[in-house]
């Protein structure tokens, strides 16, 4: 935050007065300038409203802005406001105090973005609303894309029963309280030559972080919990195992110690109930479990891959429309049959009938990745239960793709000609304005 690195190095941060400097000193100068960046130049605010650790209602707005002395896009934290009653005459006020405290002129303001609950973004008295009736120049982007996309994945999740979410947070919970569990773990994932890492913790309101939590340390898993699967049961999954494993008769020994060492392990009530959990998951419905986890790992990139595109620094409107466009394409692809999707345009995408059967690719046509059609397809008797117990599931690709088609904007007009500020619309027409000229 200092510009003088020297100065900096003499200032005596002692404990007890440090809160005061960066409050009072360095905190105070860099508010300041960012208050005549403000009052100089256009910027965008986003805005939420969350609850702080002691559970105080907190309206925090970050401020995003081009900076000509840094040549380059910035993002500073404005201000957070401790509110006791919050709805969206209260924040629409709150705001306006702000910058009228502040002497920011409102015509430097270009858009707010925000999350797309009622008293935010509501049509009629949303916080977005009120605020554009003071500022009608606001642009309208819609709400906060990434939003709508964690939102998208958490409905496809929902038919597959929360039975993944479950497994990882109960292989995190084991791992995280159980510093023996950890190491066996990492020795067997030495033995096996798989990276070792600590079982990750899944983020509940992010649904795409269970798909961060899934991978290869499944086969690991799988060897760790066979020490709590009934010796009843052992001579029926063996298989499993063996396909594991595979290793030298030093290895085994060492791999049925650390099994022997986990069975003799004393466990509270809960951690019996988690392992038997995990055992039925990895075990008694392994068929499935796999399936589900190579769906999420297939499908889930998609949305993924969008968000990683959004989330920085730099201003990405113009390349909304166009990764919209991209993303609702893809997604009706894994599902749709491909002459329906051949050459489709914008306008086209809402007029598919998403739940005309006669549109719907074959099952195992469907897109579930190369590891979950051959799990499917490795059940060949008829009936085949595994395929009845996924079918249902199929409805998941519907409903995502009806709610990508209402919340993405694709035929916003401002969306679609911010496109052509895009420096690769920019560059392809300038090299065509230049064919013509030299033609």
């Amino acid at each position: 935050m200092s510009r003088d690195p020297k100065a900096l190095d003499k200032i005596n941060m002692g404990r007890t007065s440090a809160s005061y400097k960066l409050t009072h000193g360095l905190g105070y100068v860099a508010k300041k300038r960012l208050v005549l960046d403000m009052q100089l130049y256009p910027f965008s605010l986003n805005v939420d409203e969350c609850f702080s650790n002691n559970n105080q209602k907190v309206f925090s707005i970050m401020v995003a802005y081009f900076s000509p002395e840094k040549g380059e896009t910035v993002v500073h934290h404005y201000n957070s406001i401790s509110l006791t009653t919050v709805n969206a005459k209260i924040l629409k006020e709150t705001l306006m105090s702000l910058l009228k405290s502040d002497n920011i002129p409102l015509h430097n303001l270009v858009s707010i973005l925000c999350d797309s609950t009622n008293y935010m973004r509501g049509k009629k008295g949303g916080f977005e609303t009120l605020v554009r009736n003071e500022a009608s120049h606001l642009l309208d982007i819609d709400g906060d894309t990434c939003h709508h996309i964690h939102n998208a994945s958490k409905l496809f999740c929902k038919y597959f029963d929360g039975i993944i979410e479950g497994l990882t947070d109960d292989w995190h919970t084991d791992a995280k309280f159980s510093t023996d569990l950890r190491e066996y773990l990492r020795e067997i994932c030495e033995i096996l030559e798989v990276p070792f890492h600590m079982p990750r913790k899944r983020v509940p309101h992010r649904w795409l972080s269970v798909h961060d939590v899934l991978d290869e340390m499944i086969d690991p898993l799988t060897v760790l919990y066979w020490a709590w699967l009934p010796k009843n049961d052992k001579s029926m999954y063996q298989n499993i195992l063996n396909d594991i494993l595979g290793l030298s008769q030093k290895n085994l020994k060492r791999i049925a110690a650390i099994v022997q060492a986990c069975r003799d392990k004393n466990l509270t009530e809960q951690g019996k109930a988690r392992k038997q959990r995990v055992v039925k998951k990895l075990f008694h419905t392994r068929d499935i479990t796999l399936l589900y986890i190579h769906t999420y790992l297939s499908v889930l990139p998609l949305l993924k891959s969008f968000i990683l595109t959004f989330e920085q620094k730099a201003p990405m409107a113009h390349r909304i429309h166009d990764e919209q466009l991209s993303l609702l394409t893809s997604f009706l692809s894994t599902f749709i049959k491909q002459e329906k999707m051949k050459d489709i345009t914008a306008k086209d995408l809402a007029n598919v009938d998403l739940d005309k059967k006669e549109n719907h690719q074959e099952l195992l046509e469907i897109f579930l990745g190369l590891k979950a059609r051959k799990i499917l397809q490795k059940k060949r008797s008829v009936p085949n239960p595994l395929m009845d117990q996924f079918l249902p599931t199929l409805k998941a690709y519907v409903d995502t793709a009806k709610y990508l088609l209402k919340k993405l904007p694709i035929t916003n007009p401002l969306l679609r000609r911010l496109g052509a500020i895009d420096p690769v619309a920019l560059t392809t027409q300038c090299h065509c304005i230049s064919s013509k000229e030299t033609a």
